[in-house]
């Protein structure tokens, strides 16, 4: 069995693979930077100072009630 591709098909999965490729290139340095200052930003306030203890807060009621 045989498989026909015309240049047409080969020209177009070449180029796929092409921008595919720039675009992982490129672009893989953007979503780095955004996990990074994404993970940094996330502060969730809670210290667990004692075991048994209940966690300590860092954001006051009033700061809460506007969430």
């Amino acid at each position: 069995m045989y498989i026909i591709f015309s240049r047409k098909t080969i020209a177009a999965v070449l180029s796929a693979a092409v921008i595919m490729t720039a675009v992982l290139v490129s672009g893989g340095g953007i979503w780095q930077n955004a996990a990074v200052s994404t993970a940094a930003d996330a502060n969730w306030g809670l210290s667990f100072q004692t075991e048994g203890a209940a966690p300590v807060g860092n954001a006051s009621a009033e700061q809460l009630k506007k969430l």
